[in-house]
């Protein structure tokens, strides 16, 4: 953990410098010159004396990095006053909370004439700086903020650059976690992006994907959110892949597309989409491109095709550019159908490769198997690979989700044949290379928790880097198979690639009356600053007749 801090600092640091060197000039020829600063030397770091939770042991953390990044040892004490003693305010302190001292309750007023819901305030007056935040979770995030852009900012032994007169007020998200180092993670936006209004739509939203654009210049930023529609019969939007776009980083959202397949005849569009952008150029297609894959059937039901779509207009406009594979006659008895399912794309930027997993019926000697195939000019593909193939022919592992976690992989599935109430017990695996998973019939562990909690069927998979030395790896699924949750399917989050989970409520519940489609094969993306964008369908109350689709964006502070 120094070590990553050192780097993090030096980071900070670096940039920092390179800002002072572009952006102005020094009124002073003296080298020793740097930004204001306060020397904390004789400094207190003051808490509330009843406070509870993490905030003590946060306390203790906080006086360790301090000594770490400004070598000034401080002493920790509370705001404790014995009774019939006055308080006094003479000493220069730090002060974490809603302490009994003056510029802490004026802090506090501060932020309570801003309004927020959930937020904090730093305050320097005099040789007192406050941090405070609207509960004690938010005081923790604000003290992760002073440590992030004070305490790693120091450029001088025993100072920090804070000044009397200094004041910074940030509104948040509702916490949804603290881990046990510090890191916060935060539900910053939740909001609607389709919402059918009423039971007589039957309207399902399975299979929600999102992607922010990074690679389309003036564009970047915007994203696109999209799932499996599942209308009814007397809906023109049957079988379509309907296509949805933000401007303003999913507070508002507005139905731009719909998508069909015109290289296939006689098909039923409409199954298991996923969005992907191009991050570099490959064959005809342009840095930038938006790709659309998904499943599709003819009407005789006598074939399953994986058609890849593509949009050059940041979603405005769709053309169909071929099929990725062909496969056999789909039968709603999984043991005896020969279909294709659930691609998901990914990019290898050392290889310039664009790979696309997925679950594949067609081998007679399994009932399912995840597979991948690959191609660098967007007109052919590579043979098929196996990535899970398991000896036993009654296991289906399917419903692929995958993710890039640090410089490994990480490979979520449904494990079918192990049946439990509730869906398919839900598994991970993970490889060093997209080329090598290893023995196909090892399928890895189960994800699971303390509680004895197990999720299952359609999973989705993220990991940020943001949350700890090792980032965070979230998963979630369809339902619980085990252990109590409030809302349908926890999210899981492994702070040590995967190796152990722990479960905090899902930021999207689905569960209202139990509904059985809802929640099923949710979406995340993770874009560069390490922001964690999520989608989900959950029911719309108070029936169970019709889904809508929500978007939540999640960041570890």
């Amino acid at each position: 953990m120094k070590t990553a801090r050192s780097f993090i600092a030096l980071f900070l640091v670096l940039i920092c410098i390179m800002t002072s060197l572009t952006s102005c000039k020094k009124t002073d020829v003296n080298d020793d010159t740097t930004i204001p600063s306060t020397d904390i030397s004789s400094y207190k770091i003051v808490r509330v004396d009843a406070a509870s939770g993490k905030l003590p042991a946060m306390t203790s953390n906080f006086k360790k990095i301090i000594l770490e990044y400004t070598k000034a040892e401080l002493e920790v004490t509370t705001d404790y006053v014995k009774r019939g003693e006055e308080l006094d305010e003479s000493g220069a302190e730090i002060l974490i909370g809603d302490t009994n001292r003056s510029v802490s309750i004026a802090a506090l007023a501060e932020l309570n004439e801003k309004g927020y819901e959930n937020g904090f305030i730093i305050k320097a007056d005099g040789n007192k700086i406050a941090i405070v935040g609207t509960d004690d979770d938010q005081t923790i995030l604000g003290v992760k903020y002073f440590i992030n852009n004070y305490v790693m900012k120091s450029e001088k032994e025993k100072t920090l650059p804070i000044i009397s007169g200094d004041t910074f007020a940030k509104e948040t998200g509702d916490i949804l976690y603290i881990t046990d180092d510090l890191n916060a993670i935060v539900l910053e936006k939740l909001t609607t992006i389709f919402d059918p209004g009423t039971p007589k739509s039957q309207v399902w939203e399975t299979y929600a994907k999102i992607l922010k654009l990074e690679h389309s210049g003036e564009h970047n930023g915007t994203l696109l959110a999209t799932h499996e529609q599942r209308p009814n019969h007397s809906s023109d939007d049957k079988f379509r892949y309907p296509i949805f776009r933000s401007t303003d980083d999913g507070e508002t959202w507005e139905k731009i597309a719909l998508v069909n397949d015109t290289y296939n005849r006689n098909t039923e569009v409409g199954y298991q989409p996923y969005l992907f952008e191009l991050p570099a150029d490959m064959g005809e297609f342009k840095k930038g491109t938006i790709l659309l894959g998904g499943c599709t059937r003819t009407n005789n039901q006598a074939q399953t095709i994986m058609v890849l779509y593509y949009s050059t207009d940041v979603g405005d406009t769709w053309k169909t550019w071929g099929n990725i594979d062909v496969g056999g006659a789909y039968n709603s008895d999984q043991y005896t159908s020969n279909g294709l399912w659930e691609p998901v794309f990914m990019y290898e930027e050392s290889t310039k490769r664009l790979y696309c997993f997925y679950s594949d019926e067609m081998d007679p000697g399994h009932n399912q198997r995840l597979v991948y195939k690959y191609t660098t000019d967007m007109k052919t593909w590579s043979d098929k690979y196996e990535a899970v193939a398991c000896s036993d022919k009654m296991l289906r592992p399917g419903m692929v989700a995958l993710t890039k976690m640090g410089d490994k992989y990480a490979l979520a599935f449904e494990l079918g044949g192990i049946r439990a109430e509730g869906g398919y017990p839900i598994y991970l695996k993970v490889a060093n290379s997209l080329d090598d998973w290893g023995d196909p019939a090892d399928y890895g562990q189960l994800v699971s928790a303390p509680g004895d909690k197990t999720m299952g069927s359609g999973p989705a998979i993220a990991w940020t880097p943001q949350g700890g030395e090792c980032g965070t790896l979230m998963v979630t699924a369809h339902g619980m198979l085990s252990g109590y949750t409030k809302t349908k399917c926890d999210l899981f989050l492994s702070f040590d690639y995967g190796k152990t989970f722990i479960t905090i409520d899902n930021p999207i519940p689905v569960m209202i009356n139990d509904k059985t489609g809802s929640g099923y094969s949710p979406g995340f993306y993770v874009d560069s600053d390490g922001a964690v964008y999520y989608v989900n369908d959950p029911e719309v109350a108070p029936n169970s007749l019709c889904e809508k689709l929500m978007f939540a964006k999640i960041k570890i502070y």
